[in-house]
């Protein structure tokens, strides 16, 4: 980086710039009713963890949701007071996801969510001691406002019995009031930004400093003179070192989010520090360590199928 020049520093214009690439495509599902009004509508990837029996012991099968998944017709918007919303996914050799909704005055959730896995498949579960279908449910942590998408960018795992599906980059809305994902969301709980850790600082001694002994005892009789001595010569002073560059402060967390025509893309929490090598006029190497103020910072982004780019523009 070039000089800021002379002893006066300039301002800097930091220019930072964050790719994400996915890993999984998500998938999207759509359930409608007869009329063909929307009900639920879902955005999301996922993987799966299932431990299952073979001959020589239990093992580990992963896998993901594959872009071919589909929602099946059995898929329902529910009738009122009879029964309620369900997305029914099927894919691969006889694998089903269900998300059961149901919702209250404020709030819809995911009442249960099943998991059908065929150990049949001796792709995903070569040597499996036992064949046909297996069930798993539980209840997982997915719920949101009325008349707003549930949005989690993090992972969310749900565990079950011998399996654990991790959702990635979820968009689910059920109830919905039109036929597209509403502009307000609600978010997971992975999503919210952890706690601000203050600063570590020395803690001083709970216990006061021991007074040296000869305040603590003093004499009870006036102290002899001693002798004089020649006294010796100084040594000349030791040429004082440069002072260490003071280091900032750990730097604030703040939470950056980048959206897109779908939502949330791209959540971030996170303190900047920046550590930056210059040459002054002089031709002296310097380093500097800056702390990013998030108050200071401008941000921008942009999502695509494939990147997402957070860009933070700041003055330090």
């Amino acid at each position: 980086m070039a000089a800021p020049g002379g002893a006066r520093r300039q301002p800097l214009l930091l220019l930072l710039l964050a790719g994400l690439v996915y890993g999984a495509s998500a998938v999207f599902f759509e359930v409608k009713d007869g009329n063909g009004t929307t009900c639920i509508m879902a955005n999301f990837s996922a993987d799966f963890l299932t431990n299952y029996n073979t001959q020589s012991g239990s093992k580990n099968s992963t896998f993901k949701l594959p872009p071919n998944a589909e929602a099946l017709n059995s898929s329902s918007c529910g009738k009122e007071n009879a029964s309620n919303p369900s997305l029914i996914i099927a894919f691969g050799n006889g694998h089903t996801l269900t998300l059961n909704f149901t919702r209250n005055s404020t709030r819809y959730s995911v009442q249960m969510m099943r998991f059908v896995y065929n150990l049949s498949d001796t792709q995903i579960f070569p040597n499996a001691s036992s064949q046909g279908p297996k069930t798993a449910e539980s209840v997982p942590d997915i719920t949101a406002d009325i008349n707003k998408k549930y949005r989690c960018v993090s992972s969310n795992q749900i565990h079950m019995n011998n399996v654990t599906v991790t959702f990635i980059d979820a968009t689910i809305q059920a109830y919905l009031s039109n036929d597209n994902f509403s502009k307000e969301e609600t978010h997971c709980i992975q999503d919210e930004p952890s706690p601000t850790m203050s600063p570590t600082s020395a803690h001083p001694s709970s216990s006061p400093p021991h007074p040296s002994p000869t305040s603590a005892h003093p004499s009870s009789s006036p102290p002899h003179p001693s002798p004089p001595h020649p006294t010796p010569p100084h040594p000349s002073p030791t040429p004082p070192h440069p002072s260490p560059s003071p280091v900032p402060e750990s730097p604030s967390v703040h939470k950056y989010n980048v959206s897109g025509t779908n939502g949330t893309c791209l959540l971030a929490n996170m303190g900047l520090q920046l550590n930056v090598t210059y040459k002054k006029k002089d031709d002296k190497t310097v380093t500097r360590v800056f702390n990013i103020n998030p108050n200071n910072t401008k941000v921008s982004g942009s999502c695509t199928t494939q990147q997402v780019t957070l860009e933070l523009q700041t003055i330090i």
